[in-house]
């Protein structure tokens, strides 16, 4: 996942970069955290078919066809180089079995460090520095498992459109799933139209955390 990077030299690095998983394991570290107290799980790349349950076939053919070009740009912030597409399985993967691994009592809790993120990845778009949507990957993948129920609680300073749209309860194929957002609007991200117009379905929940 560190070989997913912004291959264009810019004046300022891109938020979404490799030091991001460094800086949070140097923090684990010196907090006694990782690796002592962590038991660490292999990732695997997320399947096709997995995929397909959340993303449609456009998206995921989208994003696989990044591996043929040393750059590429879903939208002028969300890139993508050679190494990208299978970065995203990967991702996509480990919240996925880590995701099982809970429900099936096998892990009292988990933290996946992974990227890149995943809460923009709309069914048919890549956007805001993600690719695939591995909280809702995560989401199957419990119910997968036997959940009946799967509450995902996304706090950002930014809405979590892509899962929105994947649990919107008008088009959602995946039935009982709440999605929570708590926003902090006060941070100095998109001053305008920074909530959506519309909340969606039953399944979404915007909570504006001043």
């Amino acid at each position: 996942m560190l070989l997913h990077r912004e291959v264009q030299v810019k004046s300022h690095p891109h938020p979404e970069r490799p030091d991001r998983l460094r800086a949070i394991v140097a923090g684990l570290t010196n907090a006694g955290i990782f690796p002592r107290k962590c038991r660490p799980i292999a990732a695997r790349e997320i399947t096709h078919g997995e995929l397909l349950k959340v993303h449609s076939l456009t998206h995921v053919q989208a994003v696989e066809l990044t591996d043929q070009a040393v750059s590429s740009y879903f939208t002028p912030d969300t890139y993508a180089n050679q190494h990208s597409a299978r970065a995203a399985r990967l991702a996509a993967g480990l919240c996925a079995d880590l995701a099982s691994e809970i429900y099936c009592g096998h892990a009292k809790n988990g933290f996946a460090l992974i990227r890149p993120p995943g809460h923009h990845a709309g069914v048919h778009k890549a956007m805001g520095f993600c690719l695939h949507n591995n909280a809702a990957i995560a989401a199957l993948a419990a119910q997968a498992a036997g959940a009946k129920k799967v509450l995902i609680v996304d706090w950002d300073v930014h809405h979590g459109n892509g899962t929105q749209e994947i649990f919107d309860g008008s088009t959602s194929c995946v039935p009982n799933a709440v999605v929570v957002e708590i926003l902090n609007s006060t941070l100095q991200f998109p001053k305008k139209n920074f909530l959506p117009s519309e909340v969606g379905g039953w399944a979404n929940i915007l909570v504006d955390w001043l």
